[in-house]
């Protein structure tokens, strides 16, 4: 399979699509799917020349586990769409993503916050979100967090509404979520809703769809 892909993509029709990097993924079994333990090998591209998303006039490097994006000018669209929603400037002062992945909201978001937190399931996005998050100094007030229960999600924002300033108001955002998620997984996004929900400390929930 692998080198019908090369050969389709270097030497065949495929050479039009003028790919820059192209990674071949191997998992462990098939179905069910088992999230974080697959294995890809880049078979076409520079492997010393990393592979970034250009949005909102920033650099974000993905880590292939934390899934990347399928349509990459409608994700940029939608997270467009939820900074108008948000309205930052100037009503909010604290901003939180649940499912943030790569960090782009949260970073974004930095630049009109007080506060800005970036919670994933993943340690892979979590990972990759620092990552990008280290080459722009004026996003150190993000801070991101390994999230998967309920009860450290409860912790977060019992924090941030211990330290809020009077008047401060907190936008959430949920979403949006991936589409290989395990039973376990989609349980624990129903409660991490439910907390959202019953907390009265949010100003703003904006609960996006995955549709991208």
């Amino acid at each position: 399979a692998k080198e019908r892909l090369v050969a389709y993509f270097e030497n065949g029709p495929g050479r039009e699509c003028q790919i820059d990097h192209l990674y071949f993924e191997r998992r462990s079994q098939r179905w069910p799917i088992i999230v974080n333990e697959s294995f890809y090998e880049q078979i076409i591209g520079d492997k010393n020349k990393s592979f970034q998303y250009d949005l909102f006039g920033m650099k974000f490097e993905p880590n292939l586990q934390s899934y990347g994006f399928s349509n990459l000018r409608a994700y940029e669209s939608v997270c467009s769409e939820v900074l108008k929603l948000c309205n930052l400037d100037p009503t909010s002062t604290i901003f939180l993503q649940y499912f943030s992945d790569i960090g782009i909201l949260p970073l974004i978001a930095s630049q009109h916050v007080d506060q800005s937190y970036g919670l994933d399931p993943s340690q892979f996005a979590i990972k990759a979100a620092i990552k990008t998050q280290e080459k722009y100094p004026h996003t150190e007030n993000v801070q991101f967090n390994v999230c998967t229960k309920k009860d450290e999600f409860k912790t977060v924002l019992t924090k941030i509404e211990q330290n809020k300033k009077k008047n401060a108001s907190l936008t959430c955002v949920f979403g949006p979520t991936r589409g290989e998620l395990e039973r376990q997984d989609l349980r624990q996004n129903k409660f991490i809703v439910s907390v959202l929900r019953e907390c009265d400390l949010i100003d703003r929930l904006i609960v996006v769809h995955r549709g991208v």
